[in-house]
Protein backbone atom coordinates (compact mmCIF):
# COMPACT_ATOMS: atom_id res chain seq x y z
CA UNK A 1 0.00 0.00 0.00
CA UNK A 2 1.17 3.49 -0.88
CA UNK A 3 -0.09 6.85 0.37
CA UNK A 4 -0.10 9.58 -2.27
CA UNK A 5 -0.93 13.22 -1.57
CA UNK A 6 -2.79 15.51 -3.95
CA UNK A 7 -3.32 19.19 -3.14
CA UNK A 8 -6.12 21.47 -4.26
CA UNK A 9 -5.33 25.14 -3.99
CA UNK A 10 -8.18 27.30 -2.72
CA UNK A 11 -6.27 30.60 -2.69
CA UNK A 12 -6.95 33.56 -0.44
CA UNK A 13 -9.67 33.30 2.16
CA UNK A 14 -12.57 35.63 1.50
CA UNK A 15 -14.53 37.43 4.21
CA UNK A 16 -17.68 35.36 3.60
CA UNK A 17 -18.55 31.73 4.28
CA UNK A 18 -16.98 29.26 6.68
CA UNK A 19 -13.41 30.30 5.86
CA UNK A 20 -14.39 33.93 6.41
CA UNK A 21 -15.67 33.02 9.87
CA UNK A 22 -12.34 31.33 10.62
CA UNK A 23 -10.54 34.46 9.43
CA UNK A 24 -12.61 36.60 11.80
CA UNK A 25 -11.94 34.25 14.72
CA UNK A 26 -8.21 34.24 13.98
CA UNK A 27 -8.13 38.03 13.89
CA UNK A 28 -9.58 38.16 17.41
CA UNK A 29 -6.73 36.05 18.84
CA UNK A 30 -4.06 37.42 16.51
CA UNK A 31 -4.73 41.06 15.56
CA UNK A 32 -1.50 41.15 13.52
CA UNK A 33 -2.94 38.63 11.02
CA UNK A 34 -2.61 39.97 7.48
CA UNK A 35 -3.34 37.00 5.23
CA UNK A 36 -4.93 33.55 5.30
CA UNK A 37 -4.37 31.14 2.41
CA UNK A 38 -5.96 27.72 2.19
CA UNK A 39 -5.70 24.43 0.36
CA UNK A 40 -7.11 20.93 0.68
CA UNK A 41 -4.80 17.93 0.93
CA UNK A 42 -6.14 14.55 -0.17
CA UNK A 43 -4.41 11.51 1.33
CA UNK A 44 -4.99 8.60 -1.03
CA UNK A 45 -4.16 5.04 0.04
CA UNK A 46 -3.72 2.92 -3.09
CA UNK A 47 -2.54 -0.55 -3.94
CA UNK A 48 1.12 -0.43 -4.81
CA UNK A 49 4.51 -1.97 -4.22
CA UNK A 50 6.62 -1.03 -1.22
CA UNK A 51 9.39 0.28 -3.49
CA UNK A 52 6.93 2.92 -4.73
CA UNK A 53 6.45 4.27 -1.21
CA UNK A 54 8.44 7.39 -2.04
CA UNK A 55 6.46 8.10 -5.21
CA UNK A 56 5.01 11.60 -5.29
CA UNK A 57 3.29 11.34 -8.66
CA UNK A 58 -0.20 9.86 -8.81
CA UNK A 59 0.45 8.65 -12.38
CA UNK A 60 3.45 6.59 -11.24
CA UNK A 61 1.35 4.76 -8.67
CA UNK A 62 -2.07 4.46 -10.35
CA UNK A 63 -1.20 4.64 -14.02
CA UNK A 64 -2.18 7.40 -16.45
CA UNK A 65 -5.81 6.41 -17.06
CA UNK A 66 -6.71 5.84 -13.40
CA UNK A 67 -4.89 9.05 -12.38
CA UNK A 68 -6.91 11.04 -14.92
CA UNK A 69 -10.13 9.56 -13.53
CA UNK A 70 -9.10 10.47 -9.98
CA UNK A 71 -8.09 13.94 -11.13
CA UNK A 72 -11.59 14.35 -12.60
CA UNK A 73 -13.27 13.24 -9.37
CA UNK A 74 -11.23 15.46 -7.04
CA UNK A 75 -10.67 18.50 -9.23
CA UNK A 76 -12.66 21.48 -10.36
CA UNK A 77 -13.48 21.20 -14.10
CA UNK A 78 -13.52 24.98 -14.49
CA UNK A 79 -9.93 25.48 -13.38
CA UNK A 80 -6.75 24.80 -15.39
CA UNK A 81 -5.38 21.37 -14.45
CA UNK A 82 -8.51 20.97 -12.26
CA UNK A 83 -6.82 23.09 -9.59
CA UNK A 84 -4.89 20.03 -8.38
CA UNK A 85 -1.15 19.75 -7.68
CA UNK A 86 1.19 16.97 -6.62
CA UNK A 87 3.09 19.34 -4.31
CA UNK A 88 1.82 21.78 -1.73
CA UNK A 89 1.43 25.41 -2.72
CA UNK A 90 1.66 26.56 0.91
CA UNK A 91 5.11 26.71 2.50
CA UNK A 92 5.99 28.96 5.43
CA UNK A 93 8.98 31.04 4.40
CA UNK A 94 9.61 33.15 7.51
CA UNK A 95 8.80 33.47 11.24
CA UNK A 96 5.65 35.47 10.63
CA UNK A 97 3.97 32.52 8.88
CA UNK A 98 2.43 29.40 10.41
CA UNK A 99 1.18 26.39 8.47
CA UNK A 100 -1.75 24.63 10.14
CA UNK A 101 -3.16 21.33 8.87
CA UNK A 102 -6.47 20.08 10.22
CA UNK A 103 -7.76 16.63 9.39
CA UNK A 104 -8.74 13.26 10.78
CA UNK A 105 -6.29 10.97 12.48
CA UNK A 106 -4.86 8.59 9.93
CA UNK A 107 -5.97 5.64 12.08
CA UNK A 108 -9.61 6.75 11.84
CA UNK A 109 -11.71 6.35 8.68
CA UNK A 110 -14.27 9.12 8.28
CA UNK A 111 -17.70 8.90 6.67
CA UNK A 112 -16.43 11.28 3.97
CA UNK A 113 -13.69 8.76 3.14
CA UNK A 114 -16.12 5.86 2.97
CA UNK A 115 -18.31 7.76 0.50
CA UNK A 116 -15.30 8.93 -1.54
CA UNK A 117 -13.95 5.37 -1.82
CA UNK A 118 -17.41 4.12 -2.89
CA UNK A 119 -17.46 6.75 -5.65
CA UNK A 120 -13.95 5.75 -6.74
CA UNK A 121 -14.91 2.06 -6.80
CA UNK A 122 -18.02 2.86 -8.88
CA UNK A 123 -15.84 4.82 -11.31
CA UNK A 124 -13.56 1.80 -11.75
CA UNK A 125 -10.72 2.96 -9.49
CA UNK A 126 -10.46 -0.33 -7.64
CA UNK A 127 -6.92 0.41 -6.46
CA UNK A 128 -8.08 3.23 -4.16
CA UNK A 129 -8.47 1.81 -0.65
CA UNK A 130 -8.90 4.99 1.35
CA UNK A 131 -9.20 8.70 0.59
CA UNK A 132 -9.09 11.30 3.38
CA UNK A 133 -8.94 15.06 3.18
CA UNK A 134 -7.29 17.64 5.39
CA UNK A 135 -7.60 21.42 5.38
CA UNK A 136 -4.34 23.38 5.31
CA UNK A 137 -4.01 27.06 6.20
CA UNK A 138 -1.03 29.34 5.84
CA UNK A 139 -1.49 32.13 8.38
CA UNK A 140 0.62 35.25 7.79
CA UNK A 141 1.05 38.07 10.29
CA UNK A 142 2.79 41.43 10.19
CA UNK A 143 5.19 40.35 12.98
CA UNK A 144 6.84 37.01 13.89
CA UNK A 145 4.67 34.54 15.80
CA UNK A 146 5.58 33.72 19.38
CA UNK A 147 5.04 30.18 20.66
CA UNK A 148 1.96 31.41 22.52
CA UNK A 149 0.57 33.00 19.32
CA UNK A 150 1.17 29.76 17.41
CA UNK A 151 -0.78 27.82 20.03
CA UNK A 152 -3.64 30.33 19.93
CA UNK A 153 -3.83 30.06 16.14
CA UNK A 154 -3.83 26.25 16.34
CA UNK A 155 -6.52 26.16 19.03
CA UNK A 156 -8.72 28.61 17.12
CA UNK A 157 -8.45 26.47 13.98
CA UNK A 158 -9.23 23.22 15.78
CA UNK A 159 -12.29 24.65 17.53
CA UNK A 160 -13.54 26.01 14.20
CA UNK A 161 -13.93 22.43 12.97
CA UNK A 162 -16.27 20.45 15.21
CA UNK A 163 -15.63 16.92 13.92
CA UNK A 164 -11.90 17.11 13.38
CA UNK A 165 -9.59 15.28 15.74
CA UNK A 166 -6.05 16.16 14.76
CA UNK A 167 -4.10 19.33 14.14
CA UNK A 168 -0.59 19.63 12.77
CA UNK A 169 1.57 22.70 12.66
CA UNK A 170 4.54 22.47 10.32
CA UNK A 171 4.20 18.68 10.19
CA UNK A 172 4.30 18.12 13.95
CA UNK A 173 1.17 16.82 15.62
CA UNK A 174 0.41 19.19 18.48
CA UNK A 175 -3.10 18.60 19.72
CA UNK A 176 -5.54 15.71 19.74
CA UNK A 177 -9.15 16.28 20.76
CA UNK A 178 -11.71 13.50 21.00
CA UNK A 179 -15.36 14.52 20.90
Amino acid sequence: MVVVRVYRSLGETEESGSAGLLLQRLRTVCPALTRLQQETCYYILVDGKDNEAQAQDVMQVLGKEAACQLWGLLGDPWLPDSGLHTTTQLQPSHDSQVLVEIGPRLTFTTAWSTNAVSICQAAGLTGVRRLERAHRYLVTASAPFSLQDRQKVGQTCIFHFTLITNIKMCGISLLHIDY
